[in-house]
């Protein structure tokens, strides 16, 4: 925590629009992950878990009572996979890898993120 409020602190004085963060590799081992979450608290409008299978979606959400947007990454690359994401979880899931899913993606992020249509800036 002590590393990370001054980075937060520098980031807020520059004035983000939006913050993109990653937090550590696996929410259940110890990179901090949760000290993160916790530091950001209420800034929190979007969570995207990107999880190595559908089962790992269930393990996350019970181990940290936390419930994801939308889910992506590896428990989303066959077409079974997603349905079994939304069967487990009731979660939305897409396959980023799909060049179908940009579009998808770009409107949930819109949505999610109160962008409007014409926003170009980021190229979304």
């Amino acid at each position: 925590r002590a590393a990370i409020r001054p980075l937060l602190n520098h980031i807020n004085d520059l004035g983000p629009e939006l913050l993109v963060v990653e937090a550590g590799a696996s929410p259940l081992e110890p990179y901090n992950g949760a000290a993160l979450m916790d530091e950001l608290g209420e800034n929190i409008v979007c969570t995207i878990l990107s999880a190595s299978d559908p089962y790992a979606v269930v393990g996350v959400q019970q181990a940290f009572g936390l419930v994801p947007d939308i889910v992506t990454g590896p428990a989303t690359q066959t077409s079974v996979a997603v349905e079994l994401v939304r069967k487990l979880t009731g979660l939305p899931a897409l396959n980023l890898i799909d060049p179908a899913a940009k579009e998808p993606f770009r409107q949930f992020l819109r949505a999610r993120l109160g962008l409007s249509e014409h926003r170009n800036a980021s190229g979304m």
